[in-house]
């Protein structure tokens, strides 16, 4: 059991008796061959081709092991994958957003300078666990955390807000919702390739403007893609569901909305569908499946120029199971849970921070909570039959958000409010505050 100074975390593995050569071999290049397998055994963690015998760790050099650090994985590159089929794997380039790149995990294509395998405890892992999984890496852009920073966040500031609450003397966990992850540490050859399946052989060797300085280590997650022919997998941001502490009394928009405008007036790339993040937390049914059909038709390639033809699936069933989930279902709970937290999280806005305390952990916490939850991923599941389950969610992109976000967030705001995205009318609004003040006066408008 972990002592009270070595806080337990869901990357820690259960034994703290590494060698601290294992997690050196983190930050070097090394390959895995014959001999490391032959030589490896349950007892005697792998160790990288041709290293020197390393002596047995001393008891200061336990104490310099950083629990949040620790990963349950290593994952190398191996030799000769012909001698391992069962272990062996490669990496393909799924997405990126602004901080994070997205790789999925297949078995191995027959390319040597691909093919990779997970070790835990020196012994190799099957492939089989790792197939339904992702692996996400940061790539090091300015204002992002790392590694241990993202795991100790996570661990000690997003998991208590999906604690079990009572809700009418009823007990209700949102745990369920949170993505369950596993730490992987891997070395430089891992990063480069990862570089080249992204953006070609030119970026691989050297830090590159969109990867400045990808982190040996990531995160192994669920695979939330859609399973062609099985179900379809929706996402949705549901970004702030409560209106910004700081908003002036007479707002003609929400926070989301506002800064929605704002972007169009700029020529930005508008999103395929949305709704205002109002209308999606009070369970406006109409609303909602008119931002999901354009996505669940999108899924099988469905338009003007390609009608449903030929689709063995109730694309009217899909949809009506997917809106009474966000409107009445689970999902209208989780919602309405997030919106609470929003709320509680962040009583008076970023702007009510005074200056000298912006760079205080301390009086910044709640708002980086709350940020952290207006800026995550929910993943919505439908299987194509009624028959085939239930329609299930997954939070992701819950990465407790850094300090240094601070001065942005609050820059955003005032740029909103000089800018009069707030109050301005508009009179092709979809936003709820603004269909709220056409309803009770309309001759503003």
């Amino acid at each position: 059991m972990p002592t009270q100074s070595e806080p337990q975390h869901p990357h820690r593995h259960p034994s703290l008796t590494l060698p601290l050569s294992l997690l050196k071999m983190v930050d070097e290049n090394y390959d895995l061959d014959d001999d490391d397998l032959s030589s490896a055994s349950a007892s005697s963690p792998l160790v990288a081709a041709n290293a020197p015998p390393t002596p047995a760790p001393s008891v200061d050099d336990l104490k310099l092991v950083d629990p949040w650090d620790l990963t349950k994985y290593t994952c190398v590159r191996v030799l000769e994958p012909e001698r391992y089929s069962s272990c062996v794997i490669t990496f393909t380039f799924l997405a990126e957003g602004a901080a994070n790149a997205v790789f999925q995990i297949l078995p191995y294509a027959g390319r040597i300078e691909s093919s990779f395998m997970f070790v835990e405890d020196g012994m190799p892992v099957p492939y089989s666990l790792f197939l339904n999984k992702v692996l996400r890496v940061s790539k090091g852009v300015p204002k992002t955390l790392s590694f241990r920073d993202v795991v100790r966040g996570f661990t000690e500031d997003v998991l208590p807000l999906f604690a079990p609450v009572s809700t009418n003397g009823t007990e209700v966990s949102y745990k369920e919702y949170l993505l369950e992850d596993e730490g992987v540490s891997f070395d430089g050859g891992l990063a480069s390739h990862l570089h080249t399946l992204m953006h070609g052989e030119d970026c691989a060797p050297q830090d590159c403007e969109r990867i400045p300085a990808m982190e040996h280590r990531g995160l192994l997650l669920p695979d939330m893609t859609s399973a062609f022919g099985t179900s379809l997998t929706i996402e949705i941001k549901p970004k702030w569901l409560a209106q910004s502490p700081t908003a002036p009394s007479k707002s003609f928009k929400c926070r989301t909305c506002a800064l929605q405008a704002r972007r169009a007036s700029k020529g930005k790339r508008q999103p395929l569908s949305y709704i205002c993040p109002f209308k999606l937390v009070t369970g406006n049914a109409e609303a909602i499946s008119d931002f999901l059909r354009p996505r669940i038709l999108a899924h099988f390639k469905v338009n003007s120029a390609n009608p449903v033809v030929n689709i063995d699936v109730d694309i009217e069933d899909i949809l009506a199971r997917a809106t009474d989930y966000l409107a009445r279902g689970p999902g209208h709970g989780l919602l309405k849970h997030m919106q609470k937290l929003q709320d509680e999280s962040d009583p008076g806005g970023v702007c009510s921070v005074p200056k000298r305390l912006r760079e205080n952990s301390y009086h910044c916490r709640g708002v980086r909570a709350a940020m952290t939850l207006r800026d995550c991923s929910m993943f919505i599941k439908v299987p194509y039959r009624k028959a085939d389950g239930c329609v299930e969610s997954k939070l992701a992109d819950l990465d407790f958000k850094s300090m240094e976000k601070v001065p942005d967030w609050v820059s955003k705001e005032e740029a909103l409010w000089n800018g009069g995205w707030y109050t301005n009318i508009d009179t092709q609004s979809v936003c709820a505050v603004s269909e709220l003040w056409k309803e009770t006066c309309p001759w503003w408008w």
